[in-house]
């Protein structure tokens, strides 16, 4: 599992070095030869797109994924993990609603491309398909872990 984060670690990396040498590339043909190349913004902005929810979905752990635990620690562990099975069976339960229709769209999108490139905006925002397939399933993984395995004295779950 480790040797799949990594590698998930370093396409995100790679993603990210493309968009900076992109992004370097159009300010040096702007500024230095007055000529900016169309496809350089069209790039960078998809890049941008697939660093954020590559990261969202793969690499970024739960816990720091956008919370408000500040008034959850004021109650006992028992309290605790019950608030943290019903928060995962919520993330579980809003997120298999939206998949299908969600989804469908990505799908759907196949018909239409990038102005510049001709990209297929399915492919596009394939990015954002596997971030909605990986947060509940990562969900879940965490659920199973608070029913199983409850977390020791002063672990917010």
């Amino acid at each position: 599992m480790r040797l799949v984060w990594r590698a998930a670690e370093l396409i995100a990396a790679l993603m990210f070095a493309m968009m900076l040498a992109i992004f370097v590339l159009k300010v040096t043909l702007r500024y230095g030869f007055n000529a900016a190349p169309d496809w350089s913004d069209e790039v960078a902005a998809i890049l941008f797109v697939w660093v954020v929810f590559w990261a969202a979905a793969f690499i970024v752990p739960l816990e720091s994924h956008i919370r408000f635990d500040l008034a959850l620690r004021a109650f006992p562990p028992r309290v605790q993990r019950v608030i943290a099975v019903a928060r995962h069976l919520v993330i579980i339960g809003l997120f298999g609603a939206g998949l299908p229709a969600a989804l469908g769209y990505i799908l759907f999108l196949h018909r239409e491309t990038t102005p510049v490139l001709g990209l297929r905006l399915d492919w596009v925002y394939a990015c954002f398909g596997a971030f909605l397939v990986s947060v509940p399933v990562r969900s879940a993984v965490a659920l199973w872990r608070v029913v199983r395995h409850p977390p020791g004295p002063g672990v917010v779950p």
